[in-house]
This record gives C-alpha cells, sequence and structure tokens, in this order.
C-alpha cells in the first residue's frame, strides 16, 4: 500500500506496528489503498451524521480517537 506511493518507512512502520506479519491476511488480495479507502469512508460517513445532527460532541471526540 504505502510502498505502492513511494513511502517505503511509512510501509515498513505500518507493518511493524500492525504485527500484519503475525496476521493470515493474505496482501496479495488487498487492493492497492484500501486502508485509506476505508479511512476516507469513515470520515465521510462521521461528516454525514454531523451534518444531520445525529451526532453529539462526546460521540464526535470518540469517532476521532478511533480513527
Amino acid at each position: 500500500m504505502f510502498t505502492f506511493s513511494g513511502f517505503q518507512h511509512s510501509a515498513y512502520t505500518f507493518g511493524i506496528e500492525s504485527h500484519i506479519s503475525q496476521s493470515n491476511i493474505n496482501g496479495a488480495l488487498v487492493p492497492p489503498a484500501a486502508l485509506l479507502s476505508i479511512l476516507q469512508k469513515g470520515l465521510q460517513y462521521t461528516e454525514a451524521e454531523i451534518s444531520i445532527g445525529e451526532v453529539t460532541t462526546n460521540s464526535f471526540k470518540i469517532h476521532i480517537v478511533f480513527l
């Protein structure tokens, strides 16, 4: 994912911090930029919830902590 974009150090750090080598995920099946896409969708859903007033200030802070 990060190496595809030229961020070798970021890819290395992500791999170490996430313990991806200890998982049973087949990296060949994960499309490029899949993590970024998931994060973008999460932010879009959070923005939508805020704009329709379904999220209070406290729950918005919780969303930010988990992202």
